[in-house]
């Protein structure tokens, strides 16, 4: 991630899958990257199936968040097998794993960036900076 006056700032993570209910599921193999532009968010998702190439205007992104949930396929187990006992450990990992996720919301569209430990204050910075020039960029 660079910040000098006309270059771009990158963020680079695993994928995650957002569904229309809340519910984001974290993506294991792939990679994306946001790329912040002077007026634009460019997302490039790879996957081991499929790509995902999207272009979003500053001025139209309505919020930018970290998230931090659980794995809702613990949670899925879990209640399946509840009546084994193993249900409870899956549970349990439920609310002690959890991912973080920086998510970038304009209209229907929802970006995802799954963070690890070493880049969750880089995607602070770069909640910051894009806010900051979405700002600059309102009429």
């Amino acid at each position: 991630m660079r910040d000098r006056e006309g270059s771009i700032l990158e963020l680079t993570g695993k994928p995650g899958v957002y569904y229309s209910y809340g519910v984001i599921v974290p993506g294991f193999w792939g990679r994306t990257t946001l790329q912040l532009q002077p007026t634009q968010l460019v997302e490039k998702t790879q996957k081991i199936i499929a790509k995902r190439h999207c272009k979003v205007l500053l001025t139209q992104i309505d919020s930018v968040e970290i998230v931090e949930e659980g794995n809702p396929l613990f949670l899925t187990l879990g209640i399946l097998t509840l009546t084994i006992f193993v249900g409870i450990a899956f549970i349990i990992l439920y609310f002690v794993v959890k991912h973080k996720y920086l998510a970038i919301r304009s209209g229907k569209n929802v970006q995802l960036v799954m963070l690890n430990s070493t880049n969750i204050e880089k995607a602070e910075y770069f909640m910051d900076a894009i806010l900051k020039r979405a700002e600059e960029l309102q009429p």
